[in-house]
């Protein structure tokens, strides 16, 4: 059965915080303490190394007034791949 279901796209994600970020002038060291992170932290993100925690991108959304629908990155998969 094929069943096609929606994931998070972390990376598409990432960007998209980042593009924001440059939009607004929001330099890596203001995102850091914006977010009560380390500068090193968000710079982990921006490389993908690592995805900050949903409380940091629930709060960068709310403090920029952007809907998390318009900023969360979703992408299609095959469901049945996925619970494999």
């Amino acid at each position: 059965m094929d069943q096609r279901g929606l994931i998070l796209d972390r990376k598409k994600t990432i960007e998209q915080m980042f593009r924001v970020c440059q939009y607004y002038d929001i330099k890596n060291i203001d995102l850091a303490n914006l977010l009560e992170t380390s500068e090193v932290e968000v710079c982990n993100w921006k490389t993908g190394k690592r995805f900050p925690t949903w409380d940091k991108i629930m709060f960068f959304a709310a403090v920029l007034n952007i809907s998390l629908d318009e900023f969360i990155v979703r992408k299609e998969v095959d469901t049945d791949t996925v619970l494999e």
